[in-house]
């Protein structure tokens, strides 16, 4: 019998997941197109997994996070979650109520990072 070779069963690293979002190759859908990052959107996501890493692999610290330049990382974020939510084809929405409570969350969301943006600027 002819063996089959099966891809590997676990996660891909979070960095990586975003490298694909900005990659073309990973989008084979109509109408669907790479995520067009900036500096701005790298550096964050490089800070997030940095946080992330360091909550996961729990070290022996102590945790404090400034507000400052944190809603920006946030906003980002909310960017990547933007397109995948309405500008892409990769996701669909079988539910026209779940696609409008996207929009009234993401809506909100941005505001309040917005707010919280000049506050601590």
């Amino acid at each position: 019998s002819k063996e089959t070779s099966y891809p590997k069963s676990e996660l891909d690293r979070f960095l990586n997941l975003y490298n694909k979002c900005k990659d073309s190759q990973n989008f084979n859908y109509l109408g669907s197109t790479k995520f067009v990052a900036s500096t701005g959107h790298d550096s964050s996501f490089q800070d997030l997994n940095s946080f992330r890493n360091d909550f996961i692999h729990f070290k022996p610290n102590h945790w404090s996070l400034q507000l400052n330049g944190l809603p920006e990382m946030v906003q980002d974020v909310l960017d990547l979650i933007e397109f995948f939510g309405r500008e892409s084809t990769a996701i669909l929405w079988y539910d026209p109520k779940d696609k409008t409570r996207y929009r009234w969350a993401h809506r909100s969301l941005s505001r309040t990072m917005r707010k919280l943006a000049l506050v601590y600027a």
